[in-house]
């Protein structure tokens, strides 16, 4: 048993070592960048990239002008107009988990966003001016808009949920993916 597992040591050491280029060499090994450019050296990306189904025909179109409005009122620093895009039980929960900061103080979905978007106003205005609608999946009443923007090194994602036949922002701000 012992000489067996001496001999399999010394497989996986050798096979590590020309793995790593071996000892004292140059190495041929390439590093490949994930497609959401976040410098992990992975391809983990597959939980959205393949989230679903794609986006097509009149789904796509209304995501799409969703998303597009839904940044349009944040340049504007409509916080009105944003909350009515919101998933309601989002919008109804917005003043209580934030608007219990002090920069965003408010008793309304309407003003804690129209604050928050006070606050972020600059980098709202250099992401909606460049935003790129990357893909789209879907997964029954739920989506997941992939976005870029120039202004930003890596690819964003906000998520949507239909309620009926109308589809909701379904967070405050895109985020990176990871």
């Amino acid at each position: 048993m012992k000489p067996l597992l001496a001999v399999l040591m010394i497989i996986l050491l050798s096979l590590g070592a020309a793995a790593c280029g071996g000892a004292g060499g140059t190495s041929n090994h390439v590093i490949k960048r994930d497609r959401d450019n976040d410098n992990d050296n992975n391809d983990d990306d597959a939980h959205v990239l393949n989230y679903g189904h794609a986006a097509i025909g009149a789904e796509k179109r209304e995501i799409t002008s969703l998303v597009r409005g839904y940044y349009a009122a944040a340049v504007a620093e409509d916080g009105a107009k944003a909350c009515s895009m919101l998933y309601p039980l989002l919008a109804e929960t917005v003043p209580e988990d934030y608007g219990r900061s002090i920069p965003l103080r408010r008793r309304s979905c309407a003003a804690v966003m129209t604050k928050l978007f006070k606050r972020r106003h600059q980098l709202l205005v250099g992401e909606s001016s460049t935003l790129k609608v990357y893909a789209m999946r879907v997964a029954g009443d739920r989506a997941l808009t992939i976005l870029s923007f120039a202004v930003l090194p890596e690819v964003r994602q906000i998520p949507e949920r239909r309620v009926g036949d109308v589809w909701k922002v379904a967070d405050l701000l895109d985020t990176i993916i990871e």
